[in-house]
């Protein structure tokens, strides 16, 4: 049974569109210049953390050893 133009026609511009509706998109270069700037501030943020946890621990066992 051969499928007539006109369904086929509907068929590849049916399936183009819903490809290129759900196909994943290339961030822009700002985006990815942002998403890095906002890594490395997380980055730096956890860093940060981790020194003040580490002060704290410190201060915490000089007072409990005097």
């Amino acid at each position: 049974m051969a499928i007539p133009d006109e369904v086929w026609e509907k068929f590849e511009k049916d399936s183009e569109r819903d490809i290129r509706s759900s196909a994943p998109k290339e961030p822009s270069a700002r985006a990815r210049m942002v998403a890095e700037r906002l890594r490395r501030l997380d980055e730096e943020a956890a860093r940060e953390q981790v020194r003040r946890a580490g002060r704290l621990r410190r201060r915490r066992a000089r007072r409990d050893a005097e």
